[in-house]
Parts: C-alpha cells; structure tokens; sequence
C-alpha cells in the first residue's frame, strides 16, 4: 500500500510541474524555444562574437552564443544571427563540441561532438523530418577517429524564431560534460546531396569565436566514481558516484548515487564529512569541521528549516538533514542553516556554501549505512556495527577535482619516437616500453618513481601544476672498447586523469626524453644524442 500511496504523490508532484511548464510557455512567445521543465538554471553565459567578420557574400552573422545549463543535464545553445528572419534554403550551422576541452583528442581541432542543423527542406531522402512545419531539424553526430557518425538521441531539439536559433541536448548525450569548449559555425549557400550530407565548399559562413574556441563553465563541477560492492556487509547501502556542483552565488549541491537502495529506510543515515579548510590538524579527528546529517528518527539537534519541499518529504518517506559544525569537542547545529534535499536512489542536497565559510576548495567524503541504532535522543550510535559503505574507502576526495591531484601510479605502455638522433646514440625510431611508476611519500613529502626495463630509473619532481621533470644519466658503450657517461632529461605533461578502481589517477601523459653525451667524456667516443617524443597510457 506505501508503494501506491509514493507513487500516487510523485504523480501529483509531476502533474503540478507540468501545470507551471504549461503557464510558462503559454506566455512564451512561439519562436523563443522556450525550456518547459521545472528545472533549476545551474549557469548561463553570453559569448559575443564581431559583427562583419563573416566570409563571402550574404554569410549569416553571428553576433553572439548564449549558453544555458539545467539541473536535470539539460544544455540549451542561443545562437543569434541578426537580419536572418528564417532558417532558409541554403543555411547550415555547426555547433561543435570539445566535452573533454582537450584539443589533442577528437577531430582535427579537439572537438568530440558535433551538431549539425540544416533545413527540413534540406533532407529529402535522408528520412529525418521536422517536428514542427517549416523548423530546422538537429542531428547529434560523435568523432569516431577517422569521421563524423550520426547518433540516436532522446533530447536533442531545434527551434528557429526572433534570428536566433535555439538547440537543446542533454548532458548524457555528450558524456554528461557540463562544462566544456566550443565553437559554432554559421553558413550560407550551402548545397545538400541526395543523402542531406552538405557540401560547403562554395558557402559563405561565419566563425565564432574567429580563432578557437569558447570555454563554458559558469560553475565549477566534479564527479567522484566509488567502487561497487565494497560495503562493510551484506545489505551495505553500495555508494557508486558523488557529484559535486558549485553555482556562483555560493550554491553547492552534493548529488550521491546508491542506486540499489530505493527509498531512505528508517534505519538509514548518511553523512556527508566536509573538511572546510583542507587541514587535517583542525576540526574533529579526521580532521572535518562540518558534517550534513540525514535520517528518518527525529534528534535534538536537526531544527534546520525546510524548505517548500517540506510536505512532500513527509508524505514520501525522507529523511530529515541537518548541517553540523564541530566545536572542538562534540558536533552542534548551525543555527540558520537552511538545506534542500531529496532522496530517490541516492540523496541530492544543496546548502549555501557561506554556512561553511565559503571555501575555494574543500575536502570531503560520504558515508551511508544501515540497521543503524539511535539513542533515545535520536543521535546515532555507531558502535554496534552498522553495514556501511564510505566514499572514498578512506581519506577524502578533494573539490574542485583537478588533473593536478591524480596520482601518478601504475604501468604505462609509453609508444617513443625519436625525433632526432646523432652519434654512437642512434636509436629506433619507434618502439614501445612499460614505465612503472610508483609514489613514495615520507613526512607528507612526495616523490615519484619511476622504473623503464633496460634503460634505467628516474626520480620525478612537480613542476607545476600537471608538469614533471626529471634528470638522470648512465653509462653507454660507445665502441667495443670505451664506455661514456650520458646526461638524460625526461619532463611529461598530464593530458589526461579519471576514476580507475576508486581512485584518481593519470591515465594519459605525453613527454620528451633528451639523452646526450660529450665528446670530452671518453676520448674514444664521438658526441652522440636523440631526443625521442613519448606518450604514455595506464594500464587497467
């Protein structure tokens, strides 16, 4: 009966959504391509690109890009293209996408999505159709290394009206990248074959921006992946993924995915740790000066207010939050501290983050039990062994994740390529090696390790935020009868890191190794040199 009573409310919940979506866009104009959902705006930011700048005669001018994200993953383009009151015969616009914004992968110029636009009138025997009479139609298309390769999408929608265009596509289509690079390519005089494809080659068009490309990220966002099935026992709550997002304006949303565990049972409690200042010697003994607490048995300290979700958190079984601060001895209730939140498979919450100092950074970590006990005051005893999962397993992930926090750790096949060569130092000019690294740490000192069969070891050292450099040298056989010293210097820059069996590591690096040795080291040995280029990839 509860299961019934849930799913009659959430109907409602759906339905009252859908009454404001319907009165929204009912005082919307019809062009607008206005978003009906009840969604939360995470950021929006207008991109201005010059006018006149186009190529060749009648281009369509873009004057500029506005660029909008929802909660729900949602992602709306507005390119405006003043003086073009329809989307004609003729016209084409490219919106490309760089989701990883690294221009070493993906096509020519770093982009892994692209959407093409095109004229409904312009694809007759391509079997895509207009939704509405007259509109432009949208088609997501993937790099697949060598070309361009159309997708099947769910969200993806175009409108055309007040010479702008309005395209929308969730961020699940294009790897859930909410913040990314991008560019847009408007033309003219485009011709289509009889498959729809466009040939450009006598267009006239517009690039925006002129050179590269644009960045969108108007909030800062990290996503943090947990290994599944490493509770503390049968029936854990399994922690999958925490995401993190930081709005201008102070808003953070914590957004943790237990997806095996449907509705927050009474014997439930989540804690969200955050150490505020980064320093593991203040706060409580892990070192977190505040803690967000969820569960269902009422305690003496959650007199936080609700929110206008309030109601339907007592009708649908949720729990109550509450944010604490450690007070050097024990964890007390910041007054005023109003939260938001919802449990369905996970929690979602979101608090100000002026309520814990307005940190650039933090670290933070998430735990979630079970067949938990409460005192008769309603706070937690976890002394008789709840099953528990924590995220991470142990320490703390750290906000905003970066590319400079990922461990160097592991195997890398690293493919060389000599670039340039003289002397008794004559190499092959391809290859491929397995570099071990490995992170040794003393006294919160860090240095990296690295090991390459047949050529020796290296020691590496930060220099920068994602760079390494290293020297080293051994002794070569220059001849049959003489040895010489060589110098050798190796650097790397990261390009790429991501979550491999719960932890951050570096899964992509590219470097130069320069070796050498003079003339003056062994009269018998003439100079000799390379310098090879490497790129290096974990092995998982």
């Amino acid at each position: 009966m509860r299961f019934k009573e849930i799913g009659a409310r959430r109907r409602t919940y759906t339905l009252l959504c859908a009454l404001v979506a319907a009165v929204a866009l009912a005082v919307l104009s019809s062009g607008a391509g206005a978003t009906s959902k009840c969604e939360t705006v995470l950021g929006t930011t207008t991109f201005t690109d010059p006018t006149g700048d186009g190529s060749g005669a009648g281009a369509p001018d873009i004057s500029d890009v506005t660029v909008t994200s929802y909660e729900g993953g949602a992602t709306t383009f507005v390119i405006a293209l003043p003086g073009v009151d329809e989307f004609s015969p003729g016209m084409l616009v490219r919106t490309y996408i760089d989701s990883d914004k690294n221009t070493a992968t993906g096509s020519e110029k770093g982009y892994e999505y692209m959407i093409q636009t095109v004229p409904a009138g312009g694809l007759s025997d391509s079997g895509l159709k207009a939704k509405c009479k007259d509109q432009p139609v949208s088609t997501l298309f993937a790099w697949n290394g060598t070309a361009w390769v159309a997708q099947d999408t769910e969200t993806l929608s175009s409108w055309y009206g007040d010479s702008s265009l309005t395209v929308t596509l969730n961020a699940s289509e294009t790897g859930k990248a909410l913040t990314f690079n991008f560019a847009v390519y408007a033309a003219s005089n485009v011709s289509f074959d009889s498959s729809g494809w466009p040939d450009i080659s006598s267009a006239s068009f517009d690039w925006a921006p002129d050179t590269g490309s644009w960045t969108y990220q108007p909030f800062q966002w990290s996503a943090y992946s947990d290994p599944a099935g490493d509770g503390s026992a049968e029936g854990a709550p399994d922690i999958t993924g925490v995401a993190v997002t930081k709005w201008k304006g102070n808003l953070l949303k914590f957004a943790i995915s237990i997806p095996g565990t449907e509705e927050f049972g009474e014997d439930m409690l989540m804690r969200i740790l955050i150490d505020s200042d980064s320093n593991p010697a203040t706060g409580d003994a892990s070192g977190y000066d505040y803690m967000v607490q969820a569960q269902r048995v009422s305690f003496e300290t959650a007199s936080v207010p609700m929110s206008a979700k309030s109601i339907l958190r007592s009708l649908c079984y949720q729990p109550k939050a509450a944010l604490l601060e450690w007070d050097g001895d024990s964890w007390k209730a910041v007054e005023g501290g109003s939260l938001d939140w919802w449990y369905t498979k996970g929690l979602e919450l979101s608090l100000d983050s002026s309520l814990i100092g307005s940190p650039a950074t933090f670290n933070f970590a998430v735990y979630a039990a079970t067949d938990v006990s409460f005192s008769d005051s309603g706070w937690v005893d976890l002394t008789k062994a709840p099953a528990s999962d924590r995220a991470p397993d142990s320490g703390s992930y750290g906000f905003p994740l970066a590319v400079a926090n990922a461990d160097l750790v592991g195997v890398y096949t690293v493919k060389y390529h000599v670039i340039k060569a003289s002397g008794h130092l004559n190499q092959k000019k391809t290859g491929t090696k397995a570099w071990s690294f490995q992170k040794s740490c003393s006294k919160k000192n860090c240095a990296t390790k690295v090991s390459v069969k047949g050529q020796g070891r290296y020691k590496l050292s930060r220099a920068g935020k994602v760079s390494y450099k290293a020297r080293s040298g051994k002794t070569v056989s220059c001849s049959s009868s003489a040895n010489t010293p060589t110098t050798e210097t190796f650097s790397m820059r990261v390009q790429k890191s991501g979550w491999v069996k719960g932890k951050w590591r570096v899964t992509k690096w590219a470097g130069t190794l320069k070796v050498a040795s003079a003339k003056k080291s062994a009269s018998n040995c003439g100079a000799g040199s390379y310098t090879a280029s490497l790129i290096g990839t974990l092995k998982k």
